[in-house]
C-alpha cells in the first residue's frame, strides 16, 4: 500500500509503445529479429556480444537520435557493418487510441523504416500499417515522435550503460543534478529561457542605442528572432527562403497524396542541407546561388504539376526554379572524380544531406564533388564568398548568407551595422537639399535683379530717341525696338512676379547681372553633377521622411511588445521555478518510498543555486546508523540506490515507454530481486505503459505473467558476431 498508490492506472497499451524492431547489417550483426515486443513487460537477455545493446541502440538511431546519443560512435556510418554499404533498421509503433497520429493515413501501426549508409547518410520512410510509404521528411517523423511523447535523449525513456555510469555511478553531485534536470526536462525549459531573455536584452539595447529617430529595422529584425525563438517552431528555417515556401510545400504533400504527382518533388534544396561548419555559410551560398531555392523533380509530367502549384501559391514575382532530373534512390558514387584534401572539404564533404535525391541534384547540377573549399586559394570558393580560377577572379555580390547562416546574434549585430549607414545616409540627404534649396533661392533673386535692370536699361533708351527728333528713320527703328522690348520686359515681368510677387529695386548693371547668372548656372551645373538632380534628392528625401514616421510607429509598438515580454518572462520563470520545486520534492517523496521497500531509509537534497544533488542513504533499520553518502555503500546497495533514484523519476515524468540497460549491474542477488519486484509493481500498475529491460541475467525466477514476454539472444557463435534472431519466451 505504501508504494502502489504513488501510481495510476490507465487502459492497456497506449500509442507510441514498440511493437516490433528487426536490424540488419547493423553494427557487427547481419541479422537480428524481428523482435515483437509485449505491450507491458520486456525482457532481453543474453550474454555479452549477442547484441542486447545493439537492439537498443537501433532503437535510438531510428528514432531519429544522433551517434551522440547512443554513446557508441561519433557518427553514423560507424553502425553499417564492417564490409557492407548500408544498415537498415526496422521500427513498428503502435498507433492506435486517444492519442493516435494520423489515423487515416497510418492506420494502427506507425512503421520507421531508416537506412544508414557507408558515407554517413540517413534516409527515413514512414510507412502504415499495411507498408504504404506516406512520408520520408524528417519532420514528420519529428512530429510523430511529438505526438507520442518519444524522447529518445531522456535518459528516461532510454537509459543506456554509458548514460548511467556517466550520470548515476558518478561521484559527482552535479551529474546526479544534470541528470535530474534532463530526466525533467527542466535543462531543455533552461536553455529556452536563457536563449529568450539574451534575445529581449538585445531588442533593448537596440530600442535604447537607436533612439526614436534610428534603427527601428534592426529591432523589428531581432524582434522577430525574437518571436520565432519563443515560438520554438520547427518551420522557421524554412521561412528563410519565402513567405510561400510552408504553403507551397502543404500544396505539394496534397497532391501527391491525391495521387496527382508521381514522385514528391524536393525542394527548397537549401532547406534540405545543412552545415557540418557554420563557417562555410557564406562559401557554400554563393557557390549553390539560385540552387538553394530551386525544386527538383522526377519527371516532366510532375513538373507541369509543380508549375500549376506554384502559380496558385505565388501570386506574383519570381518563383524557384525546377529540375527535372530521375530520383535515385541512392548517392551517386563520386569517389573516382570528387576532390579529396586531407585538410579542405569538398562542398559535398561540408554539407548533411539525407535525401539521396537533393545530394545527386546537386552534383548534377552544381559538381559540388569538385569544388574546394579553402582559403586564400586560385581555383575554388573562398571562405569570403569569392570565386576564383587562375589569373581571374570575381567577387561575391553578397557579404552575408542569406539562407545558411547560423549564428542568429550575429545576424542581428551585422543588420545594425547597415542600419546606422542607411541613418548616416539620410543625414546626407537632407544637408544636400538644404544647400540646394539655399543655392536656389540666391538664383532666384540674381534673376529677379537682373530682370529689374532690364527694365531699367529700357526706360534709358526710349528717353534717349525721343531727344533725337531729326533722326526719324532712327526714331521708328526705335519704337519698334520699343514694342519688342517691352513684349519681351512683360514676359519677364511675369514670370519674376510668379517667382517673388513684390518688386526689388537693384543698383547693378544687367552685363554684370547676366555675368553672375552665367555663373550661378555654372555652379547649378557643378551641384547636379556632384550631389545629383534636385528633384531626385528631394524625392528621396520625402520617401526617407515617411519611412521615419512608419518607424517611430513602429518603435512605440516594439516598446510595448518588450514590456510584455518582459512579463510574460516574469510570470514564465516563477512558474518553471514553481515546477522544480514540486518536481523535487515528488522525487523525494518516492525516493524515500521506495528505500523503505528494502529497509533503508534515505534523503535527497537539492541545491538549484550551486546545481548539486546530495543523496544518502542508510542501509540499516530506524535510526541505528547515521545517514551516509552513496560512495560509501557496497556495490549492491549503491546499484539498488541507484535503481530507487531512476524509478523516483519514472514517477515524475511521462513516456509511452522506458528502456533500461543492464539495470541490475554490480547488485547481489537479494538487491536484484529486490529491486526487480518493486519494477515489476510498477509494470502491473501502469499497463498502459512498456518497459523494455536489457539484461544478462537469465530471468528464469520470474514470475508468471501474460503481460510479461522474455526475449532470448542466441550466444555469439565462435569466430563469428552475427545473430540469427532471437526467441521469445512468455514468463
Amino acid at each position: 500500500k505504501h508504494f502502489t498508490n504513488y501510481f495510476y492506472t490507465a487502459e492497456e497499451g497506449e500509442a507510441g509503445i514498440v511493437e516490433s524492431i528487426t536490424l540488419k547489417n547493423f553494427m557487427c550483426h547481419t541479422l537480428l529479429g524481428p523482435f515483437t515486443f509485449g505491450s507491458n513487460v520486456n525482457f532481453v537477455v543474453g550474454n555479452n556480444g549477442s547484441g542486447k545493446s545493439a537492439v537498443l541502440t537501433a532503437l535510438i538511431v531510428a528514432l531519429g537520435g544522433t551517434a551522440q546519443a547512443t554513446n557508441r560512435g561519433a557518427s553514423l556510418k560507424g553502425f553499417v557493418k564492417e564490409g557492407e554499404s548500408s544498415a537498415e533498421v526496422s521500427v513498428t509503433l503502435r498507433n492506435t487510441g486517444r492519442d493516435a497520429y494520423k489515423l487515416e493515413d497510418y492506420g494502427q501501426a506507425v512503421i520507421i523504416d531508416l537506412k544508414l549508409t557507408r558515407d554517413g547518410m540517413r534516409t527515413f520512410k514512414l510507412k502504415s500499417k499495411s507498408g504504404q510509404i506516406v512520408s520520408t521528411k524528417k519532420e514528420d517523423l519529428m512530429s510523430i515522435l511529438d505526438n507520442f511523447n518519444i524522447q529518445v535523449n531522456n535518459p528516461v525513456s532510454i537509459l543506456t550503460q554509458e548514460m548511467s555510469k556517466h550520470f548515476l555511478h558518478s561521484k559527482s553531485e552535479g551529474d546526479k543534478y544534470k541528470f535530474f534536470m534532463k530526466a525533467t526536462q527542466l535543462e531543455q525549459m533552461k536553455l529556452d529561457f536563457i536563449s529568450i531573455k539574451t534575445a529581449k536584452q538585445y531588442t533593448e539595447e537596440k530600442v535604447s542605442q537607436n533612439g526614436e529617430q534610428s534603427g527601428l529595422q534592426k529591432s523589428i529584425d531581432a524582434n522577430s528572432r525574437n518571436l520565432l525563438t519563443l515560438k520554438a517552431s520547427s518551420s522557421n528555417r524554412l521561412r528563410r527562403f519565402g513567405e510561400h515556401m510552408p504553403g507551397l510545400l502543404k500544396a505539394i504533400q496534397d497532391a501527391h497524396r491525391a495521387g496527382q504527382l508521381k514522385e514528391r518533388p524536393r525542394g527548397p534544396l537549401g532547406y534540405c542541407i545543412s552545415l557540418k561548419d557554420p563557417q562555410m555559410a557564406l562559401a557554400v551560398e554563393v557557390c549553390l546561388k539560385g540552387q538553394l531555392q530551386a525544386f527538383a523533380c522526377d519527371n516532366h509530367k510532375d513538373e507541369n504539376v509543380l508549375q500549376g502549384l506554384m502559380a496558385r501559391v505565388f501570386p506574383s514575382g519570381q518563383r524557384p526554379g525546377i529540375i527535372t532530373s530521375r530520383f535515385l534512390d541512392r548517392v551517386h558514387d563520386t569517389s573516382r572524380r570528387g576532390v579529396d584534401h586531407p585538410t579542405y572539404p569538398s562542398v559535398l564533404q561540408s554539407l548533411e544531406v539525407e535525401d539521396p535525391v537533393v545530394a545527386n541534384c546537386l552534383i548534377d547540377q552544381r559538381g559540388i564533388e569538385r569544388i574546394l573549399l579553402i582559403r586564400n586559394c586560385t581555383q575554388a570558393f573562398s571562405v569570403e564568398g569569392d570565386q576564383i580560377f587562375e589569373n581571374r577572379s570575381w567577387s561575391a555580390e553578397q557579404s552575408r548568407p542569406n539562407f545558411l547562416f547560423g549564428d542568429v546574434e550575429e545576424e542581428i549585430r551585422h543588420l545594425q551595422r547597415e542600419m546606422e549607414n542607411q541613418t548616416a545616409q539620410v543625414g546626407c540627404y537632407q544637408q544636400r537639399k538644404q544647400k540646394v534649396e539655399e543655392d536656389i533661392g540666391k538664383n532666384e533673386d540674381l534673376l529677379k535683379k537682373a530682370h529689374v535692370e532690364q527694365k531699367k536699361t529700357q526706360v534709358k533708351r526710349t528717353s534717349l530717341c525721343v531727344t533725337r527728333p531729326s533722326m526719324w528713320h532712327l526714331v521708328l527703328l526705335s519704337q519698334s525696338l520699343n514694342v519688342t522690348c517691352h513684349m519681351v520686359g512683360q514676359a519677364s515681368v511675369t514670370k519674376a512676379t510668379e517667382i517673388c510677387p513684390e518688386r526689388l529695386e537693384v543698383r547693378r548693371t544687367a552685363r554684370n547681372l547676366d555675368n553672375e547668372i552665367n555663373l550661378v548656372k555654372t555652379k547649378i551645373t557643378t551641384q547636379q553633377a556632384q550631389q545629383g538632380n534636385r528633384e531626385e534628392i528631394v524625392k528621396q528625401y520625402k520617401e526617407a521622411y515617411e519611412k521615419y514616421k512608419d518607424t517611430a510607429q513602429q518603435m512605440k509598438c516594439l516598446k510595448s511588445f518588450i514590456r510584455t515580454l518582459n512579463q510574460i518572462i516574469t510570470d514564465r520563470l516563477k512558474a518553471y521555478n514553481s515546477l522544480r520545486s514540486m518536481l523535487s520534492a515528488r522525487c523525494k517523496y518516492y525516493f524515500d518510498s521506495l528505500l523503505f521497500q528494502r529497509g533503508y531509509t534515505g534523503s535527497m537534497t537539492f541545491n538549484h543555486n550551486d546545481e548539486t544533488l546530495f543523496i544518502s542513504v542508510q542501509p540499516g533499520e530506524g535510526d541505528k546508523a547515521e545517514l551516509s553518502d552513496m560512495r560509501s555503500l557496497s556495490g549492491g546497495e549503491r546499484s539498488f540506490s541507484t535503481v530507487c533514484f531512476v524509478l523516483s523519476l519514472w514517477a515524475i515524468t511521462e513516456a509511452p515507454f522506458r528502456c533500461l540497460d543492464e539495470f541490475d549491474v554490480y547488485m547481489d542477488m537479494v538487491n536484484r530481486r529486490i529491486s526487480m519486484d518493486m519494477m515489476l509493481k510498477i509494470a502491473d500498475s501502469q499497463r498502459y505503459r512498456q518497459f523494455v529491460f536489457l539484461t544478462p541475467q537469465s530471468m528464469s525466477s520470474l514470475p508468471e505473467s501474460k503481460f510479461i514476454r522474455i526475449l532470448r539472444m542466441k550466444d555469439p557463435e565462435r569466430g563469428s558476431q552475427d545473430q540469427a534472431s532471437s526467441r521469445e519466451d512468455p514468463a
